[in-house]
């Protein structure tokens, strides 16, 4: 393990950093113009006391570089809890330094502590880097799945039909 990088679970005093990494993370997948989440909403969901979401923050050599955000969710198959990855993020500067692998070790020792089933995430079909990380790690692509949104206009459509 790479001493000079340490995992910390977010609290509120993290919100400026959790916003920076949202952002910085819309910017590197060219998504910048679909955020609109803003301070207010995350620390209503990520930490006020029905918070479902929970985020982790990587630091190396005690600046901030990495995040991902995550939450509970059931596999009735499985018959178990698991987690599910909304965002994981490393700063393209601290790729390749072996902190992806550290932060999902870490991960995996948080879910097995919640006996958990599995751990689930979609990754972007053009990212290439990530995929190959993620096939390295043992991660298994599920081709028989594909992601759907029902967005809030959609919903309303629905609710009005």
């Amino acid at each position: 393990m790479n001493t000079r990088f340490e995992i910390k679970h977010a609290t509120k005093d993290d919100l400026p950093i959790i916003y920076s990494f949202i952002k910085g993370l819309a910017d590197h997948v060219n998504l910048s113009h679909e955020v609109t989440a803003n301070p207010e909403d995350l620390q209503k969901y990520i930490f006020e006391k029905d918070g479902f979401v929970e985020v982790l923050i990587g630091y190396y050599e005690s600046q901030p570089v990495s995040f991902i955000i995550f939450y509970s969710s059931f596999s009735t198959f499985i018959g178990k809890p698991g987690i599910h990855i909304e965002d994981f993020f490393i700063k393209p500067e601290f790729r390749g330094k072996g902190l992806g692998k550290t932060i999902f070790k870490y991960l995996s020792t948080l879910a097995l502590s919640r006996n958990c089933g599995k751990i689930e995430w979609y990754a972007a079909e053009w990212n290439e880097n990530a995929l190959k990380f993620y096939e390295k790690m043992g991660a298994q692509k599920l081709d028989k799945r594909k992601l759907f949104r029902l967005p809030v206009e959609s919903m309303q459509s629905l609710v009005n039909r």
